[in-house]
């Protein structure tokens, strides 16, 4: 993605900034510690990006490990002009042979902890051997506090001493412009500022972008389209209630399931009481069975009577839609068996017919041939209905019983498969508890075990910490003695020379006044005229005036002097002394007055002067 089309935050490009001013006042090496996310590459685009033209600028990216060879190969075809280059070579002895003319080399490393050792070596050559021309700056990234240690105490040992800068958090504001920007990337609609700052998901990203657009890209792969943190925020709330719910109705079940095990430890399975409602409903089906043996009694005075349609001339047909109606009818299905042994009865009775009492099965209405056959079976219709309503009697009493062994059967084997069925279930709820118990023990033995080693961890942390801030402290210490030592030797060697100074200048002012006592010695002896000075000599000339008077009262107040007068300009000057080299002649111009000295005197050699007077 295009480094402008990045949404830009404050806190990075501050952190810009400070790299940027930091180089601009000198040629650090800078480390800078971000975690995985945290926008280090984005740190590293822009700062390349936004350098002036006074740098030549190169980018090396360690995320894909490269070797010695390949960080060369990278670098210098960034920083060269030369069309060939060659990386098998050092890069001390490469850089020798360019030419950066007035610029200077900004060298950015990204992941520096997966750049090779070799290089990091020779980069420090590079830039330790340019360090007084300030030729090479270089920033770089590493991903831990660990790994960022590692990489100083590696440059320590190679003489360079870092600058450590770290990536903070970014703030609440620039999250939510983060979280908004890729969410329109993903077709994430548009929330208020409010409603992000309130997100769960937001909260939990403490502030790494990296976290922020993963946990986007995650939306986008389910719903993106209506996520509302308020809402995910009532599920989570509906969904906690509903397990915190759950979990107090099994913990009850659980508490009720140990109080019937413990108060029931020595006791059956089955209460007794399920035993006898269920022998209750046994009982009152065979009372049921005995009333309806009363009832099938109750027909006996009726059975004996007369009946037109028991007829033995009675149609196939009349019999089969009997047996119809019999199944047809559930008040009377139970009696299908007592019907279909009198339909077997009456069959018997047609065949037991003497030959000239023939039935005959006709659809025909003839009521004489009916009337003739009811006369030849009349004689044995009692005796037939006798016999068949004594076996329907024998045939209800045996179903009766059959029922009744039925039922208790079916009672029995629904008890057992009740004992059973609690039994199984007992045993699975004690089971899963067992279960629960051991998982709860594991899990509280791994927590238990983790925290021993996250504590571990800590304090083996700790102790690095301590031993490095240690190192540190001593090496500070090392080196607050060295420049303690250094400023001494300095002080020292400032007051030798400036008490040499002092010396040079009292043996100076003693030469002047040595000259000027000198010249004095001449006053009071004979002054020389100024024709007779020696023309190698040296004079100081005070004054130039047109006013003889004032050149005279000048040369009056200072002796040892001449009051010249210069044709070419008509002017009078007062020359001061005679002495055998300029040097002496300059030097004795601060034992004159100060009134004199503001006319700002000078040190002319002799013949100049004579020549100036022809």
């Amino acid at each position: 993605m295009a480094l402008e089309q990045l949404p830009q935050l404050t806190s990075q490009k501050s952190l810009v900034e400070r790299i940027k001013y930091q180089i601009s006042v000198g040629a650090p090496f800078i480390v800078i510690k971000g975690s995985l996310g945290a926008g280090k590459t984005v740190i590293c685009e822009q700062l390349i990006s936004s350098v002036d033209d006074k740098f030549i600028k190169a980018y090396i990216p360690g995320s894909g490990n490269p070797d010695l060879t390949k960080c060369r190969e990278i670098l210098l075809n960034q920083i060269s002009n030369a069309n060939k280059i060659n990386s098998n070579d050092k890069l001390i002895g490469s850089v020798q042979k360019m030419n950066f003319g007035k610029k200077r080399v900004l060298i950015v490393i990204d992941d520096f902890d997966n750049i090779a050792d070799r290089f990091i070596s020779e980069l420090v050559d590079i830039y330790s051997k340019y360090k007084k021309e300030q030729l090479f700056s270089i920033v770089t990234t590493v991903s831990s506090s660990a790994k960022q240690a590692q990489k100083i105490r590696q440059l320590n040992s190679l003489s360079v001493e870092p600058m450590e800068m770290e990536i903070k958090p970014i703030s609440v504001q620039e999250s939510i412009l983060v979280m908004s920007y890729y969410g329109s990337m993903v077709g994430m609609r548009g929330l208020d500022d409010r409603t992000l700052k309130n997100s769960k998901e937001l909260q939990a990203a403490k502030g790494n972008p990296g976290a922020i657009k993963s946990m986007i890209e995650g939306l986008s792969d389910t719903d993106s389209n209506k996520y509302n943190p308020i809402d995910r925020a009532r599920r989570r709330r509906k969904a906690t209630l509903t397990a915190l719910f759950g979990g107090a109705a099994i913990a009850v079940m659980v508490a009720g399931a140990l109080v019937f095990v413990i108060k029931y430890q020595n006791k059956p399975l089955v209460d007794n009481s399920i035993i006898i409602e269920q022998n209750q409903k046994a009982q009152d089906v065979l009372n049921a069975m005995e009333d309806d043996d009363k009832n099938v009694d109750s027909l006996m005075p009726e059975l004996s009577k007369t009946r037109d349609d028991l007829n033995p001339l009675i149609t196939v047909e009349d019999a089969e839609k009997t047996h119809k109606n019999i199944e047809d009818d559930g008040a009377l299905k139970d009696k299908r068996d007592v019907a279909q042994d009198n339909i077997d009865k009456l069959e018997v009775n047609k065949e037991s017919v003497a030959s000239d009492s023939k039935i005959i099965i006709s659809d025909e209405d003839n009521a004489e041939v009916i009337e003739e056959i009811n006369k030849k079976n009349a004689i044995g219709k009692d005796v037939e209905l006798l016999k068949a309503e004594a076996d329907i009697d024998a045939k209800a009493k045996v179903l009766a019983e059959e029922r009744k062994k039925q039922e208790l059967a079916k009672l029995e084997e629904e008890k057992k498969a009740e004992e059973k069925k609690k039994a199984a279930e007992l045993k699975a709820k004690l089971e899963a508890e067992k279960k629960a118990e051991e998982e709860k023990k594991a899990a509280e033995l791994k927590a238990k075990l983790e925290a021993e080693k996250k504590a571990a961890e800590e304090k083996k942390a700790a102790e690095l910490k301590a031993k490095l801030e240690a190192e540190k402290k001593a090496a500070e210490e090392k080196k607050a003695a060295e420049l303690k030592a250094k400023l001494e030797a300095e002080k020292k060697a400032a007051e030798e020379k400036k008490a040499a100074e002092l010396k040079a200048k009292l043996e100076a002012e003693k030469k002047v006044a040595d000259d000027l006592a000198e010249q004095n010695k001449l006053k009071e002896n004979k002054q020389l005229s100024f024709e007779e000075l020696n023309d190698s000599h040296y004079t100081v000339q005070l004054v130039a005036t047109s006013k003889k008077a004032e050149a005279d009262r000048i040369a009056k107040s200072v002796g040892n002097s001449w009051v010249l007068f210069r044709q070419k300009d008509q002017q009078y000057i007062v020359m001061y002394g005679d002495f055998k080299d300029r040097s002496s002649a300059t030097k004795s111009i601060s034992g004159l007055p100060d009134a004199i000295k503001k006319t700002k005197p000078w040190a002319k050699n002799v013949a100049a002067v004579k020549k100036e007077i022809q």
